[in-house]
């Protein structure tokens, strides 16, 4: 009976110190643990629609290579190198305005006049994924000012469409083809269709 109960004993004795050892790999492994399961994890769905209840602000630059075809014939290449802004609603939506100085003959030397212009567009996704492509419209209304005394003032109606790359969620590559059609000169107006390359990035949520 002896040899029995010290035999209970030590197994006691060793299933004790199997649970103590357990039990201190699982607290040394547990912030792994944690840490691989976070990553894991899928984000949630609001996470992945960020933008789906909030207004997104995005700021592009972009170089427009175009021409200038007048009505009556004749045409003058057009460099346009521009800035803009872009606060994107959910579902696509977006408004935006962009400001830029056209050059004629692709010459530094020869500003043709500084445009401005505000739009609205619509694009494929509210909220970008990496390496998605995402398509947009857009249309709005420019104004054209020669930046000398008397100088005049050219109104416009344009229209655009085109694709974004995205490198990551917060960084794209625009790629874009637009229109700008003179809606004040009926006589001697004109169009200014370019093709736009450009960097767009998100520059932060309200």
């Amino acid at each position: 009976d002896e040899k029995a109960g010290q035999r209970r004993a030590s197994q006691l004795i060793m299933i004790k110190g199997s649970i103590v050892i357990k039990w201190s790999i699982v607290q040394m492994l547990s912030p792994v643990l944690v840490s691989v399961a976070a990553i894991a994890t899928p984000e949630p769905a609001y996470a992945q629609t960020s933008g789906a209840t909030g207004v997104l602000r995005y700021g592009h630059v972009f170089v427009s290579n175009g021409a200038k075809l007048r009505r009556l014939g004749g045409t003058r290449s057009m460099l346009y190198p521009g800035l803009g802004f872009e606060w994107r609603y959910p579902r696509g939506l977006g408004l935006g305005f962009e400001a830029g100085p056209r050059f004629e003959d692709h010459a530094l030397t020869r500003l043709d006049d500084l445009m401005v212009s505000v739009d609205v567009s619509y694009h494929g996704r509210s909220s970008p994924t990496a390496n998605a492509v995402v398509p947009f419209l857009g249309g709005g209304l420019s104004v054209g000012w020669e930046p000398v005394p008397d100088g005049q003032q050219t109104y416009f109606v344009n229209a655009a469409g085109g694709v974004t790359y995205w490198l990551d969620r917060r960084r794209g590559l625009r790629f874009e083809l637009r229109d700008a059609v003179t809606i004040d000169r009926p006589q001697n107006g004109y169009h200014h269709l370019g093709f736009r390359v450009g960097y767009t990035w998100l520059m932060g949520r309200q």
